[in-house]
């Protein structure tokens, strides 16, 4: 069994071969395999870095992380860190179908929405994380999975059976992913628009490729 000591030299070697982490600003004590990490960091994904590395080593019982996130010499507002992540969670392509929103209040930033898979709402407190001014983030975002194709598919035919203007036998849809294609043909421009207007109402629905003739 690892001594404290012998234990901390470990988990000082693991944060030292962390290229996340800058080991120069992080201190650390053991106390019968319970670690403390103590000083300053300068960003939210380096202190998850530190954690993360010290729960890697073996021996390690429990981790208490007293980091502090000291942020650069830039003053960031919150208005201005709350435009920097809608930019992230719109822009992103692993991010911006998922319904995801962000509130933050002096530095600290709450993430609120859906996602379609955890590797989803990792990465998008991952992206967050990076960004300067940021001191904590509280994740509160759920995973909703997706609508397969087939689902979307049966949502949208119900839709436009529930609209008298539309003859729906003579609507072809087809979905991959979440883009519907449709064929077919209809009697005037205003049903075309009701087709596509019965489409966007089904979950999951993210393009529509329109091959709808006008007749």
């Amino acid at each position: 069994m690892r001594t404290d000591h012998d234990l901390k030299a470990a988990i000082l070697n693991e944060l030292d071969n962390d290229p996340a982490v800058e080991i120069s600003d992080v201190g650390v004590t053991v106390v019968d395999g319970a670690v403390t990490l103590v000083g300053a960091v300068p960003t939210y994904v380096a202190q998850q870095a530190a954690e993360a590395a010290v729960l890697r080593v073996d021996g390690v019982r429990s981790v208490s992380d007293d980091l502090v996130v000291k942020l650069a010499e830039e003053v960031v507002t919150d208005a201005t860190l709350g435009e920097r992540i809608a930019h992230i969670l719109a822009g992103d392509p692993a991010l911006k179908h998922e319904e995801m929103q962000a509130s933050v209040r002096d530095g600290a930033v709450t993430l609120m929405g859906t996602a379609t898979t955890a590797h989803q709402r990792e990465t998008a407190e991952h992206r967050v994380g990076r960004l300067a001014g940021v001191r904590s983030i509280l994740n509160r975002i759920e995973i909703m999975p997706r609508p397969s194709p087939v689902d979307i598919k049966r949502e949208i035919v119900r839709a436009l059976h529930r609209y008298a203007d539309i003859e729906a036998s003579h609507i072809d849809v087809s979905v991959e992913g979440g883009t519907v294609r449709l064929f077919g043909r209809v009697h005037a421009l205003y049903e075309k628009d009701i087709v596509k207007k019965a489409v966007w109402t089904a979950p999951g629905v993210t393009a529509i490729d329109d091959h709808i003739v006008v007749e």
